[in-house]
C-alpha cells in the first residue's frame, strides 16, 4: 500500500498503535511499520498470548532470517530521534542526517539519558520504556542472535531494565546508560568503515556481510557492474574513432550502436537472480541521453548509470575501479564485466572479481555461426 494511504489508516487508530502488514504465502511481504523480518517472527512468537487469537489459525508458519545491521540502524535512528527534543538537541539533528554510521554511534556516546529531565513533546517514563526496550531486544539479537519480543522477556534478559519495561518510577537511570554503552561498543565492532556516503557495512560474527543505505534505512542489493562500449554495446563501427581520438565523433554515435545479446542476456538473468545493476562506461556524459534511450529500446534493466564527467580525461582503468570503491563500495560488489584487459586488471588490483566478455561474447557468436 501507498505509504501515504497507510499512514492515514493507522493515524485513525492511533489509541492502538495500529500497523498495517500483508502476509502472502505465509510470510511476511510488507509492512508499513517495522522490518517485515521482526513483524514476521514476533508474530509467530506472539501470537498464543493472545486470548482472542485462540479460534483463528496463526498465519505465519515459520521463523524467517533476521537481518541484525537492519535492525541495527532502525534502532539507532529511534534512540537519537527519542532526544530530538532534549537538551542534546542540536547534536542529534546533525547525527540524525550524518553520512556515516560513526558519526551517528558518536553522538549517542555524548548523550547520557541520566541528565535528561524533559523530552520534550515525548513523555519522560514512555521514552525511558523505549530505550529500555529496544537497547535490550536490538543487543540481544546482534549479541546473542536471541530474539526478544515482550517486556518479560527484555525484563529476565536485562534484569536492570525492569523498573523502565514496566513504567515504575525510579531516580536512577544509569541502568539505561550502561546498557547504551554496551549496545555502542558492540556496534563499533560489527560495522565496518566505508567510503560511500550514507552507506554502511554490517559484518556478522561469521563473516557474512549486510550492505545498508542510512538515508532511506533500507537494506541494499550486492552489485554487478557492466561496461557499455565493447560489452553491451558493439562499438567496432566507429572503433577508427577511438583510435584516432577524435572523441567528439566517437561518442556522437554511440546511439548506432547494435547491441551484444549475450550480454543483455547476463544482465536480464542477474537482475532476476536480485543484484543491483550498475553501467559503469568512459562514455562522456553527453551522451547520456542517447545512452539511457538505448537502454530503454533494449529493455536493459539497470538501476544506476555513471558516465565520464566534463573534462575528465582519466584512463579507464584508473577511473572506473576509483567509481566502484567510492560510488558502491568495494565489498558490495559480486563481479564486474568489461572488454578492456587494462581496466580488468584495475578492477582486480581492487581485489574485485573482473569478468572478460570477450570470450563470452565469442564462444555465444560461434554457437550461433555453428550449423545444425
Amino acid at each position: 500500500m501507498d505509504k501515504k494511504a497507510a499512514k492515514s489508516i493507522c493515524d485513525s487508530y492511533k489509541e492502538i498503535n495500529a500497523n498495517l502488514i500483508y502476509i502472502e504465502n505465509n510470510k511476511v511481504s510488507w509492512v508499513y511499520k517495522g522490518t517485515t523480518d521482526e513483524v514476521q517472527n514476533s508474530i509467530l512468537a506472539t501470537f498464543p498470548l493472545h486470548k482472542e487469537n485462540e479460534e483463528f489459525d496463526c498465519p505465519i508458519l515459520e521463523k524467517t532470517e533476521r537481518f541484525h545491521g537492519f535492525k541495527t540502524i532502525r534502532t539507532i535512528r529511534g534512540l537519537l530521534s527519542t532526544a530530538s527534543r532534549t537538551q542534546y538537541r542540536e547534536i542529534v539533528k546533525k547525527a540524525m542526517v550524518a553520512p556515516t554510521i560513526e558519526e551517528k554511534l558518536a553522538c549517542l556516546e555524548m548523550m547520557k539519558i541520566q541528565d535528561i529531565t524533559d523530552f520534550g513533546k515525548n513523555d519522560k517514563i514512555e521514552s525511558l520504556k523505549f530505550y529500555a526496550f529496544q537497547l535490550g531486544q536490538t543487543l540481544s539479537l546482534i549479541k546473542d542472535n536471541e530474539e526478544l519480543f515482550t517486556k518479560s522477556q527484555v525484563a529476565n534478559k536485562y534484569p536492570k531494565l525492569e523498573v523502565f519495561l514496566y513504567r515504575k518510577e525510579t531516580q536512577d537511570i544509569s541502568g539505561i546508560d550502561e546498557m547504551m554503552q554496551d549496545f555502542i561498543k558492540f556496534c563499533k565492532e560489527m560495522f565496518i568503515k566505508t567510503p560511500v556516503p550514507f552507506q554502511a557495512v554490517y559484518q556478522y560474527q561469521n563473516g557474512k556481510l549486510e550492505h545498508l543505505d542510512l538515508k532511506n534505512e533500507t537494506m541494499q542489493k550486492d552489485v554487478v557492474v557492466f561496461d557499455l562500449d565493447g560489452t553491451l554495446f558493439d562499438e567496432t563501427h566507429r572503433a577508427h574513432l577511438r583510435i584516432d581520438k577524435k572523441w567528439d565523433e566517437y561518442f556522437s554515435m554511440v546511439d548506432l550502436d547494435p547491441l551484444i545479446p549475450i550480454t543483455a542476456e547476463i544482465i536480464k538473468e542477474k537482475k532476476e537472480q536480485g543484484f543491483e545493476i550498475w553501467m559503469m562506461s568512459g562514455r562522456h556524459i553527453s551522451c547520456s541521453d542517447k545512452t539511457k534511450e538505448a537502454l530503454r529500446i533494449n529493455e536493459i534493466p539497470y538501476d544506476n548509470l555513471k558516465l565520464r564527467g566534463q573534462n575528465n580525461f582519466v584512463p579507464d582503468y584508473v577511473i572506473k575501479p576509483s567509481w566502484c570503491e567510492k560510488l558502491i563500495g568495494l565489498k558490495r560488489i559480486h563481479s564486474v564485466y568489461d572488454d578492456q584487459d587494462r581496466v580488468l586488471d584495475g578492477f582486480k588490483n581492487k581485489g574485485l572479481n573482473a569478468i572478460d566478455i570477450k570470450p563470452i561474447i565469442a564462444e555465444s557468436i560461434s554457437k550461433k555461426n555453428k550449423p545444425n
